[in-house]
């Protein structure tokens, strides 16, 4: 007599089995879920911050015919810390140096072994009272403008706005939490900025 063969049932998942499951799921979610949503709202504060300080420098610069600048400080990489900014102004309305003016000058000062020449600019404490730090999600990676040579990558970093009402055309470089990017962009004509949700340099809008 011939004995059919044992068939096998394959074994489901048990009750208490999916109640762990969507136990880990749920503590998981109520994590992470707080957390993006409040690197999302810390990005768009620091980015419609710095917005605003760039249309206020613009009209502010051509209704109290002055040069202001804002300062923004990164922390060098074997110092990591929070970056900051603030305002400076200056009575001088002549333009900003070139790439190339500034490198001579330091040639110059290297040379002669003096002292850098003295800034007209000062701390404006009309707009902060101190210095401004972003959350600590919130790194600068860079700043240039087309008067450096090279994106400036930790400390001081300045973006001009002149009395006639133009802006120094800048692109601020951000990173949240090291994964996502955003940059800002100054418009040099009206001083208004532009934001995107990735990098962008300053020879990418120039193909543009």
């Amino acid at each position: 007599m011939r004995v059919p063969p044992r068939q096998h049932r394959s074994r489901g998942f048990s009750l208490v089995e999916i109640l762990v499951v969507l136990i880990i799921l749920g503590a998981v979610i109520t994590m992470v879920v707080p957390r993006l949503q409040r690197q999302k709202f810390q990005t768009q504060e620091v980015l419609r911050k710095l917005s605003a300080v760039s249309r206020e420098l613009t009209q502010s610069a051509r209704l109290q015919n002055r040069t202001f600048r804002l300062a923004i400080r990164m922390p060098p990489l074997e110092k990591p810390g929070p970056a900051s900014y603030w305002v400076e102004s200056s009575g001088d309305r002549t333009l900003v140096k070139t790439a190339e003016q500034k490198e001579e000058e330091a040639r110059n000062t290297r040379a002669a072994d003096a002292k850098p020449a003295a800034s007209s600019f000062a701390i404006d404490g009309n707009f902060f009272k101190e210095p401004r730090q972003l959350p600590s999600e919130v790194k600068v990676l860079s700043v240039q403008t087309p008067n450096d040579a090279e994106p400036i990558t930790s400390g001081l970093a300045y973006v001009h706005f002149f009395s006639v009402g133009l802006a120094e055309e800048a692109v601020i470089q951000l990173s949240i939490s090291n994964t996502a990017r955003w940059t800002l962009v100054v418009d040099p004509v009206t001083g208004q900025t532009e934001i995107y949700d990735r990098e962008i340099s300053l020879k990418d809008l120039r193909s543009r």
